[in-house]
């Protein structure tokens, strides 16, 4: 919703039929309305009916481990009066987990929904903008964030420094990743800027993939090498790359892809592709839509970290069931290059 207004009017997507609304009032049923809090060694219950609801609700057939529960509440409030499980009156507001087959909640609120709150009601605050990183020579650098009252520099995961400036020197002295945060008026901070990898040059390995598959194309511009592949769901839907490895260690895999598909907030034509590394599943590969057409429009997957071997290496790309996308239909995706990247890390 608009923060400003609450309403959804001026937002990016709305729907009630999404994924993210149905979970949301599922969420809502389950968590608030009955309380339902799933533990390890029990289903615990702790409801709020508020009183515009009061009456009779049910939840029936509602499925835990080895159990099928039919659940009941009556009247209103966050308090329990009476907890029964098939008419036997119980304290623990629980049920074990290892009850086994269908049985009989019911649950009697005693009309407490607690004292009146007062709203704490305050000006909208916003966050600063995420700085967008990029990396030439030795400097970070990012376009000045308005608002902002300074940086914080992170690297490997870590708070390292701060700067009023819109740019930071870096020693590139084997492989790191750099983040950067907006510090915002009022203490607020902005979310860390994508990580950026930054190493020499000789601790990356590059592969064409269309050296191992086809066939290969050339429509779109700016790829490397002879051309690049297509990834369909019928097509190239099991890729085996070979790879030499010069030291035993940790890397980073990532590929070099373009998709065209769509736009970048919708349509769900993300391609998705599983990674396995001398035969063990290793990781999963997504590939967002980068526009309408934009299929010269390359950018860089998601990262797989593996440990590998020194000597040789087998990685297979390949599209599996559980690899299916929200679409149904597309998960097509241009691949370029593969890149194995030593971290260290």
């Amino acid at each position: 919703v608009v923060a400003g207004s609450g309403d959804y009017a001026g937002t990016q997507i709305n729907s009630d039929n999404m994924l993210w609304s149905l979970s949301g009032s599922i969420a809502l049923v389950h968590k608030i309305l009955f309380g339902l809090e799933l533990r390890t060694d029990s289903l615990s219950f702790q409801p709020f009916i508020p009183e515009a609801l009061s009456g009779k609700q049910s939840l029936t057939g509602f499925r835990y481990r080895d159990m099928v529960l039919d659940i009941e509440t009556e009247g209103y409030g966050n308090k329990i009066l009476r907890f029964t499980i098939d008419d036997i009156a119980t304290n623990a507001f629980a049920v074990p987990a290892t009850l086994k087959g269908k049985h009989r909640i019911k649950i009697i609120l005693d009309g407490f929904t607690g004292a009146e709150n007062t709203i704490n009601k305050c000006a909208n605050d916003f966050s600063p903008e995420t700085p967008q990183v990029k990396y030439e020579d030795g400097i970070l650098s990012w376009d000045i964030i308005e608002n902002a009252t300074g940086y914080i520099i992170i690297c490997n995961g870590k708070t390292i420094d701060t700067t009023h400036d819109n740019h930071y020197r870096v020693e590139s002295n084997g492989y790191a990743e750099y983040q950067v945060v907006a510090k915002g008026l009022s203490n607020t901070i902005s979310f860390a800027s994508e990580p950026l990898a930054v190493y020499e040059k000789d601790m990356c390995i590059s592969l064409n993939i269309e050296d191992f598959a086809g066939p290969v194309a050339g429509e779109f511009r700016d790829y490397t090498g002879r051309g690049y592949i297509m990834l369909r769901k019928n097509e190239n839907g099991d890729i085996t790359i070979p790879v030499d490895i010069p030291e035993k260690g940790t890397y980073s895999i990532q590929i070099r892809y373009a998709n065209g598909n769509g736009p970048v907030n919708t349509e769900n034509k993300c391609a998705v592709r599983s990674l396995k590394l001398n035969g063990i599943d290793s990781g999963i590969f997504v590939f967002p839509q980068r526009g309408a057409g934009e299929w010269s429009n390359w950018g860089l997957s998601n990262v797989a970290i593996v440990s590998m071997e020194k000597g040789g290496n087998i990685l297979q790309l390949s599209y599996r069931p559980e690899n299916e996308n929200m679409h149904g239909e597309v998960n097509d995706v241009a691949v370029d290059s593969i890149m194995l990247i030593k971290t260290g890390l």
